[in-house]
């Protein structure tokens, strides 16, 4: 097989200087690193994005994040509330890999740019009202934004979720129908019963229900 000459291509951080013997025989190319050492690296791994550097890019990153840990202190230890919504928020739009990618950044769903930066997204949040809250989308066809969430309670986001034709008004007053069930302690067979025989959502709602004596 023909050998694909690499010498004076970038690859990231790398500069082909010369090709390099290999003890299998495949292609090897001596690199110089920006940084300024210098590395044999296999064209394969060149060509593939494998290796981008002699190892100080890895370096930097693992340095910056250690860094940001210790700008806001959240991630160590007891890891805040706000902190894990951030990660969670983040995994489920930009990982295709999270289990709920499907239903967020495989739909469209994504995070505003600045909410890439953990310091951002408290500040434009808060901290989190109590634990019976949770970062909720209030136009859940759209992103994740400052002017698009807010801290919600699980009530409130069940009235969000993309099922609003449960969603029922009646003497002026919107609840979710298994809300209105449960206030007029009645049973969902004799709602759709009731639906079957002519009358209106509403008027299923309104008409007392008598339990039968046991």
């Amino acid at each position: 097989m023909k050998v694909i000459d690499h010498t004076g291509q970038r690859f990231s951080r790398l500069i082909v200087i010369e090709r390099a013997p290999s003890p299998d025989g495949r292609a090897a190319w001596m690199c110089q690193c920006d940084c300024g050492r210098r590395i044999a690296v296999m064209g394969y791994l060149l060509r593939s994005g494998n290796t981008k550097s002699c190892g100080c890019l890895r370096k930097e990153i693992l340095s910056n994040r250690g860094k940001q840990r210790l700008r806001h202190g959240e991630s160590i230890g007891k890891v805040t509330p706000e902190y894990r919504a951030w990660g969670a928020m983040l995994s489920r739009c930009r990982n295709p890999r999270s289990k709920l990618w499907k239903n967020y950044g495989g739909r469209g769903i994504t995070v505003c740019e600045r909410w890439h930066t953990y310091e951002h997204f408290l500040t434009d949040m808060g901290r989190r009202p109590d634990p019976q809250h949770s970062l909720d989308r209030i136009d859940n066809e759209k992103g994740y934004s400052p002017e698009n969430c807010r801290w919600a309670t699980a009530t409130q986001q069940r009235r969000n979720t993309r099922r609003v034709k449960n969603l029922i008004t009646v003497d002026g007053e919107t609840r979710l129908l298994g809300e209105w069930l449960k206030e007029k302690h009645l049973p969902l067979h004799v709602f759709y019963r009731r639906i079957a025989d002519g009358a209106s959502v509403e008027n299923a709602l309104r008409q007392p229900y008598k339990h039968s004596a046991s």
